[in-house]
């Protein structure tokens, strides 16, 4: 019977109502009647045969890090799908350099994107060292297949034990001293290093992010213009995104894009201006007029008339900045033409002067903002070489200036890192791969060793909103020789259903929606499944590790907020019936059970991921959320600010009392107002932040947090730790301790500075960083929420993505920033643009969105729940361009093509969503479980 069970399973998809979907071993209401439904393995097509270029199964001769030739070519582009083992490629090309090349490891130059990325890249190199060490002496039974065929092809060129052992001990020894950086930190080396060959600052001092000046430099650039401006044009200007605050964000967004063409604007801020005068004169003249001609006939009007009028000319400037009309719609138009023409037509003459002063307006913002982009660039610039104080834009648009300054500098750094390999390179932006373009091919001469070797996904690069360019990427592998190609085709994460799920997924003709970024098949070297869930064939989704929870809609579509509340409640009772079952011995990865550390559920926005932990803490589940949160913008950093302001500046008792209310403290708000009519109290609390001020005067602010929480006149942690989330609250004020010592150190801040300085961060704390980013503060039993732009580079056994119809495509009208589509892809900033600029625009923002749901579906290793169905701007969402858009799309499409087919999705009705679901069965080969759910769900 239970053979029966799991080949009916393997056949069908279930539909099943709400209460019945959970796992098996939830408790039911009623017995479960499935009702059977299209077969989800019609024809067992593998999607392998229909994926674009390049797909079908993957040819296991293929070339792999170990046997690539390192000889001849300047370049090696390797290209690394999710999960083929992107890491291991550069540790063995690492080791391969050492023992073969005879590198010595200060001559190799090793890059990747972020500061966590190179710790862990130095200990996957120093592991595989010492793995294939241990093999050469003999010292491994059971070695790795990557380190044997290392040793193998060692052995094979004729190099002796002996020497690969020595070669590698001693690179061993030398790792600490290992050039493995950031793009930033290599940069700053090289300011350091060759200050004189580059001509660059001597002396410089690294200043952070660059914030502070930045937000200075960008304000100074508004008041230049505003305050000289009109009152309603400023007030315009900043309706329309032209507000100090706003323009820092814009700025910072396009200041380091060095090549950036700006277009759309032909004419000097002083000419587009020019004629404003007499436009804002007479538009006051108008409203003059019509308030005058309103206040004179206002007992003949209506009263629903005389209000509405005279509503709309009291606030004429908030009127005129949001586009409305002071004679109303047509309705009211009409009515107050046929009572009163005279106040009609002084109102008509208003609409039309304001329509002509906008505008002029209009023309004008475009100049602004090209204004303060340029401005702010020279005055930044000029500042850099004044005060050599650099942040890390600063770093990188100097050495690229340096570089472009001549040759020998780039020849210089060459000598120095002969072999550079660089990971992760879809996420350079155009001055980033610039720089290495020309110190490794513009600089290469035909006796020169060395090659740079690069290592990337296409399909992984998702950080467009941080300036990373995926044309850049593009440039660099049209550039590198076929031969000089590897392409990484087994999947080492992912089981071989799962793998063959997202196969048929990605099998478009065009999926990326980018004409260049293709999807190639991969192939899973796992057959073998860790997951086991006693009983689980007879739920909904049988055993597939690919799984859809689909809701249909009824005669109104679904509104976001009722969507997100079903979906979040959804994977929640999904993920505690899983624990259930683990608690009863029902539900292992292997052999253990399942726990919740190994529960991941993606979600693209913070509110998501808040409603998310809001449904697991409902149902006492322990979760942690991960790259969604700024830590400044943290419980404990509203709390820390607060006290620190008390310690620096003791001179508010009101202050002072307030901060005393801080967690780590313990004191509640009656305790600490009673402190007013207790003088022996309150004066042990104000000479305790004494005390707390010669500590941070003394040492610094990290000490006089670590005695805060570890003193015992405070025991902070120990308060700390009594909460729930305790190791939360905990973690968090470490962190904020780092963060402020780091600023203390660089800046040379004062107490009442650091505070200053602290206050800042936390009204720019949506400006998120990875340093800023919430830590994890334990692993231990956390089901972890997840952005999906934080979970790139993780994977999880089980994997909820339970908002992938929450389309999160948004254009600014405004401006467009594009790449033309000529050889070498030059980037714009139109600051004028029409229809077909912005939708070029829109189709790169659209194609960024279906590489991070490339990311999203590529995280799971034993099974993957996608939650599906249709709102109102579902036709947005990357999965229905991969469900619905394949037989319109075709391999070569231009901006307008894309916009017409996600267009087209928009009118399918129900009956042909949920065919998009068949056919995606039907095109993979392997079983994908799709349960239909009930409109009415309900949990159990």
């Amino acid at each position: 019977m239970e053979r029966g069970l799991r080949e009916l399973g393997r056949r069908t998809s279930i539909r099943w109502s709400a209460e019945r979907l959970c796992l098996a071993g939830l408790r039911r209401r009623r017995p479960l009647r499935p009702e059977r439904v299209r077969g989800s393995r019609r024809g067992a097509v593998a999607a392998a045969a229909r994926c674009r270029t390049g797909a079908g199964r993957v040819n296991r001769s293929e070339k792999t890090p170990s046997d690539v030739t390192l000889d001849d070519a300047p370049e090696l582009l390797i290209e690394a799908s999710a999960g083929t083992g992107k890491t291991n490629a550069l540790t063995t090309l690492a080791a391969r350099l050492l023992v073969e090349k005879r590198v010595e490891i200060g001559e190799m130059l090793v890059v990747t994107f972020t500061i966590a990325a190179t710790g862990e890249l130095r200990d996957r190199i120093r592991t595989t060292l010492r793995a294939v060490l241990r093999l050469a002496r003999g010292e491994d039974s059971k070695p790795k297949a990557q380190d044997k065929a290392l040793l193998e092809r060692w052995r094979e060129l004729g190099i002796e034990n002996t020497d690969i052992a020595r070669r590698l001990d001693l690179a061993l020894l030398d790792l600490d001293r290992a050039n493995v950086m950031t793009i930033h930190g290599f940069c700053q080396r090289v300011l350091a290093d060759f200050a004189f060959e580059g001509g660059l600052p001597f002396g410089f001092e690294l200043a952070g992010d660059g914030a502070d000046a930045l937000n200075a430099a960008v304000t100074d650039e508004w008041r230049r213009w505003a305050y000289p401006a009109s009152p309603l044009l400023v007030r315009y200007a900043m309706k329309k995104g032209l507000a100090a605050d706003e323009l820092v964000g814009w700025v910072s967004g396009y200041l380091a894009r060095l090549d950036l063409d700006i277009v759309g604007v032909d004419t000097s801020t002083d000419e587009a201006s020019s004629g404003l005068d007499g436009l804002e004169r007479a538009w006051r003249d108008a409203l003059s007029n019509a308030r005058d001609t309103h206040q004179a006939q206002a007992e003949s009007l209506p009263d629903g008339d005389r209000d509405r009028i005279a509503a709309v000319l009291q606030r004429a400037e908030a009127v005129f900045c949001t586009g409305g009309s002071y004679l109303g719609k047509q309705r009211e138009s009409k009515r107050l033409r046929d009572a009163n023409p005279a106040l009609a037509e002084v109102l008509g003459e208003l609409d039309r002067v304001s329509g002509e002063l906008r505008i002029g307006y209009d023309g004008l913002l475009p100049c602004l903002r090209r204004d303060a982009l340029l401005n702010t660039r020279a005055l930044l610039e000029h500042r850099v070489r004044e005060d050599r104080r650099l942040g890390f834009d600063d770093l990188l648009t100097s050495v690229h200036r340096a570089l472009d300054a001549g040759k020998g500098l780039a020849r210089r750094i060459r000598d120095r890192y002969p072999w550079a390999l660089i990971d992760e390179y879809q996420d350079t932006d155009r001055v980033q791969a610039e720089i290495f373009r020309r110190i490794y091919r513009d600089t290469r001469t035909g006796d020169d060793t060395g090659a740079l070797i690069i290592v990337g996904d296409p399909k992984q690069s998702i950080y467009r909103f941080r300036s990373a360019d995926i044309f850049a990427y593009l440039n660099t592998s049209d550039a590198v020789a076929a031969d000089a190609k590897l392409r990484l085709s087994r999947n080492y994460r992912s089981v071989s259903a799962l793998t063959a799920a997202v196969n048929a997924v990605f099998d478009h003709p065009c999926p990326f929606a980018l004409t260049g970024i293709d999807y190639h098949s991969v192939e899973s070297a796992i057959e073998k499944r860790q997951l086991e869930i006693d009983g689980e064939t007879l739920a909904g989704g049988g055993s597939a590790p690919f799984q859809i929870r689909y809701f249909p809609w009824g005669e109104k579509l679904w509104t976001k907020p009722d969507m997100g509340d079903l979906a979040a409640r959804l994977a929640a009772d999904e993920i505690a019936a899983v624990l259930r079952l683990a608690d009863r011995g029902q539900a292992k990865l292997g052999r253990e059970p399942v726990r919740g550390s190994d529960i991941a559920v993606l979600v693209r926005t913070a509110e998501q991921g808040r409603r998310v932990a809001r449904e697991l803490h409902q149902r006492h589940i322990a979760s942690v959320e991960i790259g969604i949160e700024n830590v400044i913008a943290s419980r404990e950093a509203e709390q820390l600010e607060r006290l620190l302001w008390a310690i620096a500046k003791p001179q508010s008792p009101n202050r002072t009392r307030g901060a005393l209310t801080a967690d780590v403290l313990g004191l509640d708000a009656a305790a600490a107002g009673a402190l007013q009519d207790d003088d022996n109290a309150w004066n042990a609390w104000t000479e305790r932040l004494a005390d707390w001020l010669e500590e941070w005067q003394r040492a610094d602010v990290a000490a006089m947090i670590r005695r805060i929480l570890e003193s015992e006149e405070v025991k902070g942690a120990d308060r700390l730790l009594r909460y729930r989330d305790g190791a939360r609250r905990l973690t968090n004020l470490k962190h904020l301790a780092e963060l402020l010592q780091e600023a203390e150190t660089r800046e040379r801040y004062s107490p009442t500075g650091l505070a200053a300085w602290f206050t800042r961060q936390r009204a720019n704390a949506g400006d998120r960083d990875e340093l800023a980013l919430l830590r994890l503060d334990s692993d231990e039993q956390l089901v972890k929420i997840v952005t999906m732009h934080a979970a790139k580079g993780l994977e999880f056994p089980i994997v909820f993505c339970p908002f992938l119809w929450d389309a999160n495509m948004r254009r600014d009208p405004d401006w467009a920033n594009y790449h033309a589509s000529e050889a070498g892809h030059r980037e714009i900033l139109h600051l004028d643009p029409t229809d077909a600029e912005s939708h070029i625009d829109w189709q790169e923002g659209f194609s960024d969105e279906t590489r991070l749901l490339y990311v999203a579906l590529t995280r799971a290793r034993e099974r993957c729940v996608v939650t599906w169905t249709k709102i109102r701007s579902t036709e947005n969402a990357p999965l229905a361009w991969l469900l619905y858009g394949r037989e319109s799309a075709s391999e070569e499409m231009d901006a307008a093509a894309v916009v017409k087919v996600v267009r087209a999705t928009k009118g399918l009705s129900p009956k042909q969503w949920r065919a998009g679901l068949d056919d995606l069965t039907a095109r993979c080969s392997a079983e994908i479980g799709i349960v239909d759910m009930d409109l009415g769900y309900e949990s159990p």
